[in-house]
């Protein structure tokens, strides 16, 4: 994905090689935060290596090279490609669990990244704060989260804007830390993943 818009922004035209540069980073970068963008990043990649190579006259010969070259560079990249990772590692299980069989109180504040494990394991038992559905939490909620994530001096207000009595986090994170240091919170679980913070 990389080599092919290095390839179009040095085969084309001039005006367009910064766009290009531009563009290839971009996707690179979405690429990294998640993977659900790397077929968007391939496909304009397809399209932009047809773009470069269609004044390319290719004999018969070259054509089979290009070919074997791309089969070649496959093999060589296809171990490097990481699998599937353990979702022990990934998400707060324990967490979850120890949600699921202690009663506390149902309004949770929840990290973005886990909300769509959190409404997996929960269905409609417990609602999550904030999942990964952008384009719902366009009316400030997204805008309240972060405030909420880093410990905005509004911290407190929002929590109580909400109803927030129930707060499942990273552990170490910003909130984290300052909930730990308000009397109105009692950590109920920690591990080297997530904690629980229940409003006395």
């Amino acid at each position: 994905l990389c080599a092919v818009p290095a390839l179009r922004a040095l085969s084309g035209p001039a005006r367009h090689r910064r766009l290009h540069i531009l563009l290839a980073l971009a996707w690179i970068a979405m690429t990294l935060i998640s993977r659900r963008y790397a077929a968007y990043a391939a496909a304009w990649s397809i399209w932009l290596l047809a773009d470069a190579l269609r004044n390319v006259p290719l004999t018969e010969r070259a054509g089979r090279t290009v070919v074997v070259a791309t089969g070649l560079a496959f093999l060589v990249c296809f171990p490097a490609v990481p699998g599937m990772r353990d979702l022990d590692r990934a998400l707060p299980v324990e967490a979850t669990t120890v949600l699921e069989t202690v009663r506390t109180p149902p309004r949770l504040l929840n990290e973005f990244g886990w909300g769509g494990y959190l409404m997996y394991r929960f269905g409609e038992e417990r609602p999550v704060f904030i999942d990964g559905r952008n384009n719902l939490y366009r009316n400030g909620v997204f805008e309240d989260y972060l405030a909420m994530t880093f410990a905005a001096p509004s911290l407190d207000a929002l929590l109580d804007l909400y109803g927030i009595n129930t707060v499942l986090w990273t552990s170490g994170w910003d909130l984290d830390v300052a909930l730990a240091q308000r009397p109105a919170w009692r950590l109920l679980y920690r591990d080297d993943k997530a904690v629980i913070y229940v409003r006395r």
